[in-house]
């Protein structure tokens, strides 16, 4: 009788160590597929290429598309998708995107402040010419409009300044330069959206 019940205590202290085992086992995996998570957040959304490159598009056109996304997001104000359009870690020194990002380390923020100077939010636009400046860089002049003026575009000309003297069809190429740039196999805008030539 005594061996039998030596036995059965083994037994009951074999089965409760092996339960918990499995359970510290489960934590531990749990534990470290939440840890993976929290820790691997990307700064910037994914973008799935094939949104930007379809295989029958050049060069020009997917350089063009990405400067056209990028402002038709901010114009809708869908900041979170228009930020990884932009090569923030290139702005100029002077660009309101870039010195806003890293006052409040936000490119949300920075491009919904950006777009908020002068009142306007960013507004609605036409790309009126395009030149390839090299290859993988591309310079497109994009021309902004007043809201509700009936197309009178926004010329940029500081208060006090006087307008160019242009000739209509000047007038009609005249627009704020965007230069987007392939940079690692991406075209990335290179100025945030502000409104001076």
């Amino acid at each position: 009788m005594k061996i039998k019940n030596q036995n059965q205590k083994q037994n009951g202290i074999s089965s409760s160590f092996g339960i918990l085992i499995i359970v510290i086992i489960a934590v531990v995996a749990v534990g470290g597929v939440l840890a993976y998570q929290y820790m691997w957040s990307p700064d910037e959304p994914i973008k799935p290429i094939e949104e930007i490159i379809k295989p029958s598009m050049s060069e020009e056109e997917i350089a063009e598309k990405v400067v056209v996304d990028a402002f038709t997001y901010l114009h809708n104000r869908e900041y979170s998708k228009a930020v990884p359009l932009f090569a923030w870690d290139q702005l100029e020194e002077y660009d309101p995107g870039r010195y806003l990002h890293y006052e409040g380390k936000n490119k949300e923020k920075a491009l919904e402040t950006a777009c908020g100077f002068n009142n306007e939010n960013c507004p609605e636009f036409n790309v009126v010419d395009s030149r390839e400046m090299r290859k993988g860089q591309y310079d497109f002049k994009l021309q902004f409009y007043y809201e509700g003026s009936e197309g009178k575009i926004i010329t940029g000309i500081p208060y006090g300044m006087e307008v160019p003297d242009l000739t209509e069809e000047e007038w009609e190429k005249y627009g704020f330069s965007y230069v987007v740039k392939k940079i690692e196999g991406e075209y990335k805008v290179m100025r945030g959206p502000f409104f001076t030539p």
